[in-house]
C-alpha cells in the first residue's frame, strides 16, 4: 500500500470535531483488528471502550497511535467510512504547509502580534469554558451529595416505619388473640350454664312427670273395679279382652308387635293403644290433616272430644300438645280431666315438647304425628309412632 502521504500530526487532529474524529477512530480501531496490534498503546486502544477514547486522555492516546504509524495511516486513508474525516484532515496538513511556507519566505522569525492576540483569546476562551464545566461539575456533585443525604434520611425513616409497623402488627395480633381466649372462655362458660339448665330442666320433667304419673295410677285405682268382680270373672273363665290383647305385645322401648300384625294398620293402633298407655299427640299435625277448614279453636276442640271418646274406649293417656305463641302450659276451657292439654312457652316448639317428654319418662310411650323429622327423633328415643289416619281409626269409628 502507497504510504508516500506523511501520517497528519496531533495539532491537526486535536482540531478535528467530534464527528470527524469518531470517524477516524472507528477506521484505526478496524485497521488494528484487521492488521493486528503490535504494541502495547495499540492494544490498549483495541480493548478500551470507545467512549473513553473520544475525549481527554484517551483521545489523546489514540491519536499518538494514528500520528506515529504511517502504515496505520494508510490503512485508515483506504477505509470509505472514513472518507470524509480524512478529507478535513488532509485539507488542513496542506493548509498547514502552505502556512508554513509562507511563513518561511516572507517572515523574519518574528510572531505575527494578530496572531498572538488570538492565541491568548482563544486560550482565555478555553479557561473560561474549563471553568464553566468545573463549576458545573461541582455544583452536580454538590446536588449528589445532597439527594444521597435525602435518600438516607427517607431509607432511616422508612425503617422506623416499618419498625413501627411491625411492633403495631405484634400488638394486634396480641390483643386478637387475647379476645379469642376471652370469647372462647364465655363460650365455655355459658356451654356450661347452658348445660346445667338442661339438665335442670330434665329433672324437673322427669319429676313432674312421676307425680303426673302417681296421680294416674292413684285415679285409675280409684275408679278400677273392685277385686271381687274381677275374681268372680276369672273364676267362671272368662276371658279378659283387654287383657288378651296387650299380652300380646311384647314389653319395651319401642313395643315389638306380634307376629302377622303389620305396623301402621288399624290392628297395630289397637294393640298399642291398650289401657294405661300413654299417648302424645302432635295437635296442629293432627287437625290440620284432618279438619283444615276449621278456624283452630275449632280444631283443637274437635280433637279434645275425640281424645276424650278414645279414653272412654281405651282408658288410654293422651297429652296433646299444641304450639303457644302467647302463653305457655294448658288453657282454660280447652282440656278435660281425661285428656291434658299443652301449649308450648315462647321459643320451644311442640316438636321439642313431644321430644322432651319421651325422654323424660322411662314407661312405653306412643306418639302420634306424621311429621317424618319429628318421627325420626321420638324413635331414636324408643317411642312407639302412629300415624294420624291410624290413630283416628283406632280411636272412633271412621278416621274422619
Amino acid at each position: 500500500m502507497a504510504t508516500a502521504e506523511p501520517v497528519p500530526p496531533i495539532e491537526v487532529l486535536t482540531r478535528l470535531d467530534a464527528d470527524a474524529w469518531a470517524q477516524l477512530l472507528v477506521a484505526t480501531r478496524r485497521a488494528l483488528e484487521a492488521r493486528g496490534a503490535r504494541t502495547d498503546p495499540e492494544r490498549e486502544v483495541l480493548t478500551t471502550s470507545t467512549g473513553r477514547l473520544v475525549a481527554g486522555s484517551g483521545r489523546q492516546r489514540a491519536m499518538t497511535v494514528l500520528a506515529g504509524d504511517a502504515e496505520l495511516w494508510g490503512h485508515v486513508r483506504a477505509d470509505p467510512t472514513a472518507a470524509t474525516a480524512v478529507k478535513r484532515v488532509t485539507a488542513a496538513m496542506a493548509a498547514r504547509v502552505d502556512r508554513s511556507a509562507s511563513e518561511g519566505v516572507g517572515s523574519t522569525g518574528a510572531a505575527d502580534p494578530a496572531d498572538v492576540g488570538r492565541a491568548k483569546l482563544r486560550a482565555r476562551r478555553a479557561r473560561e469554558e474549563r471553568d464553566a464545566w468545573q463549576r458545573r461539575a461541582e455544583g452536580a456533585e454538590a446536588r449528589v451529595g445532597r439527594l444521597e443525604s435525602e435518600a438516607a434520611s427517607v431509607q432511616a425513616r422508612l425503617r422506623e416505619v416499618e419498625e413501627q409497623l411491625a411492633a403495631a402488627q405484634a400488638q394486634l395480633a396480641a390483643q386478637v388473640e387475647e379476645q379469642t381466649r376471652a370469647v372462647e372462655r364465655e363460650r365455655r362458660r355459658r356451654d356450661g350454664e347452658i348445660a346445667k339448665l338442661e339438665e335442670q330442666l330434665r329433672t324437673a320433667r322427669a319429676a313432674l312427670e312421676e307425680q303426673r304419673q302417681a296421680a294416674r295410677q292413684a285415679a285409675r285405682r280409684r275408679q278400677a273395679p273392685p277385686r271381687e268382680e274381677v275374681a268372680a270373672t276369672t273364676r267362671r273363665g272368662e276371658p279378659d279382652p283387654e287383657e288378651d290383647r296387650t299380652t300380646r305385645l311384647v314389653p319395651g322401648r319401642p313395643s315389638r308387635l306380634p307376629d302377622g300384625v303389620a305396623a301402621g294398620t288399624t290392628d297395630a293402633a289397637s294393640l298399642l293403644l291398650h289401657p294405661g298407655r300413654k299417648v302424645l299427640i302432635d295437635g296442629y299435625n293432627v287437625t290440620r290433616q284432618h279438619r283444615s277448614h276449621l278456624d283452630l279453636e275449632t280444631q283443637r276442640n274437635w280433637l279434645v272430644q275425640l281424645l276424650a271418646t278414645g279414653v272412654a274406649m281405651r282408658r288410654i293417656r293422651p297429652v296433646v300438645v299444641f304450639d303457644g305463641e302467647q302463653a305457655g302450659g294448658s288453657r282454660a276451657g280447652v282440656g278435660t280431666r281425661e285428656v291434658e292439654v299443652r301449649f308450648t312457652s315462647s321459643g320451644i316448639t311442640a316438636d321439642d315438647e313431644l321430644v322432651f317428654a319421651v325422654e323424660a319418662t322411662d314407661e312405653p310411650v306412643v306418639v302420634v304425628t306424621d311429621d317424618r323429622e319429628l318421627i325420626d327423633r321420638v324413635r331414636a328415643g324408643g317411642a312407639d309412632v302412629l300415624s294420624t289416619v291410624s290413630f283416628l281409626g283406632a280411636v272412633s269409628s271412621a278416621p274422619s
